[in-house]
């Protein structure tokens, strides 16, 4: 009698046990198909990160077909992550300008505009896993340029800023309603990079701007200073 309780109980352990591993196996495989894909999708997600220096190939001289100089102003986005980034944007977000005071004042009225991603020229642009592209901020065209008559720069200005050098931005579209240029002053600019699958990221910059042009890019870096905010 003994002897059949004992294995009675050693019965009811064993399905005791059974229907633990049953039940845990169970959870596990709930668990593993319904986080299983969005934990997969993290593991492989774009990330992008953005890089800023003045200095080339980022910032540099260079000639137009005209033979006109220029200064580009860059910034590189970079895809960190295990997959592509799809339909990446940088936008013109916000604006800072520094009154009589000294402080920087936010720009109340400002719409966000698109920037051209380099070389192709265009609005959006696919990154690839570990590849870097660069965006244009803004370029610094010489006075031939921007008081040419004909020149895009000199009709998009207001009469009281076509004697004065500008800094414009490379806006995807122009906008009635606001300037696409920085005459000489202290600004503050939010640019933020958009995609389809990958998180938004965001940079500030710092834009000195003396007005003065100059022919090579040491000293142009010490009149149009932009840095990291």
């Amino acid at each position: 009698m003994a002897d059949t309780t004992i294995i009675q109980k050693a019965t009811e352990c064993t399905m005791n046990a059974s229907n633990l591993i049953y039940i845990f196996g169970t959870l596990l495989l709930a668990i593993i198909s319904l986080w299983g894909p969005l934990f997969r999708k993290w593991l492989i997600a774009p990330k992008l990160q953005i890089r800023f220096t003045e200095e080339p190939p980022l910032c540099h001289l260079t000639s137009r077909v005209n033979g006109t100089d220029v200064y580009y102003f860059r910034f590189a986005v970079k895809n960190v992550g295990k997959s592509q980034a799809k339909l990446c944007e940088a936008v013109l977000e916000e604006l800072w300008v520094e009154n009589a005071a000294g402080k920087l004042v936010k720009e109340p009225n400002f719409s966000p505009v698109s920037l051209i991603w380099s070389v192709i020229r265009q609005q959006f642009m696919h990154i690839n896993p570990e590849r870097e592209q660069f965006c244009d901020l803004g370029h610094l065209s010489d006075s031939a340029f921007q008081n040419h008559p004909q020149s895009q720069e000199f009709l998009n200005s207001l009469p009281q800023d076509r004697n004065v050098m500008k800094f414009f931005f490379d806006q995807q579209h122009l906008l009635f309603s606001q300037k696409a240029y920085l005459v000489p002053g202290k600004y503050r600019v939010k640019v933020s990079v958009y995609s389809e699958n990958a998180r938004k990221i965001s940079i500030y910059f710092r834009v000195a701007w003396s007005g003065v042009w100059k022919s090579n890019e040491k000293d142009q870096f010490k009149e149009l200073v932009i840095e990291n905010a």
